[in-house]
């Protein structure tokens, strides 16, 4: 009987290890299952033209956009956007939610302002980044 005593800690150990390496492959998963659709409006809605699965590219333009939009300020755009960009995990049953955010390009097409749904928090790119998303988008 004193020979039995750790088979519950084996099992219980791997148990532990089969866990944390799941949860180790779906951190993966999520960066590489990254995506971002680009849409334009057609109508009375947004039809998506062009999809972006490149990671470094995806993971770049989320990190200027979170880092530029922010604020609390409420606007009320006189139009509808130009373009939509939405972020989005295509793994089913992912916890993280699709983020949109709303581009307006200035007359000039030297500006971008951006709104994210569904805070509504609003900013005016500069020219730098404003470029880039101008790129992004055609």
């Amino acid at each position: 009987m004193k020979k039995r005593k750790w088979v519950p800690y084996a099992v219980a150990w791997m148990c532990l290890v089969t866990v944390l390496s799941a949860c180790a492959a779906r951190e993966e998963l999520r960066e590489t299952d990254r995506i971002i659709q680009i849409s334009k409006p057609d109508g009375d809605r947004y039809k998506v033209y062009k999809e972006i699965r490149q990671p470094e590219k995806v993971a770049q333009t989320e990190k200027l956009l979170q880092d530029t939009v922010k604020g609390l300020a409420v606007v009320s755009m006189s139009r509808e956007a130009d373009y939509q960009l939405t972020f989005m995990n295509t793994i089913p049953g992912s916890p993280y939610d699709k983020v949109v955010y709303e581009v307006w390009r200035a007359p000039k097409d030297d500006r971008v302002e951006v709104v994210s749904e569904p805070t509504g928090t609003y900013a005016q790119l500069d020219s730098e980044a404003s470029r880039s998303i101008l790129r992004l988008v055609k």
